[in-house]
């Protein structure tokens, strides 16, 4: 169906018309509304009550501005009216309207050649439920054809998935953590590792594996090349894996995870003999690696969302160098722990290379905090990362 296409912004008028053709019926998945949603209270709850019922359940579209007939599409009559402003006012309701906010909800106006239009609105599945209509305080959630309240054991199980789901990530980070340091050949003084983690919802929620086959070392393979310098990939154990020197590798899981390691991240000396960590090297390396390791998930079908998680290794009584010159943050008290694991951030969809600099945000913004800034300074006012000097490298 191609509604559920991962080009959601190429979505066009032939793609509502083979759902008419096909007789697509609303589902678990899918809702069609022929009228628009009013601005009264009584129609913003509707609206809320119908995308957080889908994010609270496993996720679909709605559409608007199609007619169903006995839950079967039967034509686009479309909608009239400002076509942009209607999006910001569905936008902003969204937005201010669910408690906690659907992460990588989209909206799509779709021209009609009548001159009308439709909204198709991609609702992902939360990896953070239950989200709450906050007009009613009411909790909603997508059951075959109708969305429903929730049941007190249904919000028990969504309340225990939304934090197994986070336990499960952590988790399985800091197991990781813990396997001895077999990285060889860094340069005298160096030592410490990144660990770049981006993990699949649905690693996490089913038992489904990876076509470890179809990747293949001299194509799709490079995907999964390691943060930096050349590698050798072949198969291993748990999947497909791509060496580099000195400790450097990416794996590729047969649960779809990713996990990235870079070694000797923190160097002997800067000013005098304090052992630091780069920070624009650190957030260059990684800003320019993830949407990469994104764009070889997509190439296997592996879809959104996606959880990332850095986290360090190592690099007690280290400095978070930030600024052009790092100097700056040595006043500052070095890091006091062995292992850090970051916030971590979220790829509810996928986009453009630039969307995903907001997943490595919360990372960033802490480990600005460790050295004296109140969030990350190489970020523009869109979230999105530049390098010192305002260019993207």
């Amino acid at each position: 169906m191609s509604i559920n296409r991962p080009d959601f912004d190429n979505l066009a008028e032939k793609d509502l018309i083979e759902l008419i053709d096909v007789l697509v019926p609303k589902g678990l998945h899918l809702d069609y509304k022929r009228d628009l949603y009013t601005k009264s209270d009584e129609q913003k709850k509707e609206f809320l009550k119908d995308i957080s019922g889908f994010a609270n359940a496993m996720g679909g579209h709605l559409i608007i501005g199609i007619d169903e007939k006995q839950g079967l599409p039967t034509a686009t009559p479309g909608l009239n009216g400002d076509c942009d402003q209607v999006m910001q006012w569905l936008e902003q309701v969204a937005s201010t309207g669910i408690e906690p906010r659907i992460q990588g909800l989209r909206l799509k106006a779709i021209a009609l050649s009548t001159g009308k239009f439709c909204i198709v609105i991609r609702v992902p599945r939360s990896w953070r439920p239950p989200h709450q209509v906050t007009l009613n305080r009411r909790f909603w959630i997508r059951n075959s054809t109708f969305t429903i309240e929730a049941s007190m054991d249904q919000l028990r199980t969504l309340f225990a998935f939304g934090g197994d789901i986070s336990a499960r990530a952590r988790e399985f980070c800091e197991s990781r953590l813990k396997l001895p340091y077999i990285g060889t050949d860094l340069p005298p003084g160096c030592r410490g590792r990144l660990f770049l983690h981006v993990i699949p919802l649905s690693a996490l929620v089913s038992s489904a594996t990876v076509d470890i086959a179809s990747v293949q070392p001299a194509t799709n393979g490079a995907f999964f090349a390691p943060l930096r310098g050349g590698y050798s990939p072949q198969f291993n154990l748990d999947g497909f894996i791509s060496q580099g020197e000195g400790g450097i590798y990416t794996q590729l899981f047969r649960t779809g995870i990713i996990e990235a390691v870079e070694a000797g991240i923190v160097a002997p000396q800067l000013s005098g003999s304090c052992p630091y960590i780069a920070a624009t090297v650190v957030e260059h390396t990684l800003v320019k690696s993830l949407p990469r390791y994104v764009a070889g998930l997509r190439d296997l079908d592996i879809s959104p969302p996606l959880i990332v998680i850095v986290s360090l290794q190592n690099v007690k009584g280290a400095y978070y160098a930030v600024g052009q010159s790092g100097y700056s943050s040595l006043s500052k008290p070095p890091i006091d722990v062995d292992n850090v694991r970051l916030p971590e951030g979220l790829i509810p969809a996928f986009g453009v290379d630039s969307d995903y600099d907001q997943a490595l945000k919360p990372a960033f913004d802490a480990l600005w905090n460790a050295a004296g800034r109140p969030k990350a300074g190489n970020f523009s006012p869109e979230s999105t990362w530049t390098a010192p000097k305002g260019k993207r490298q």
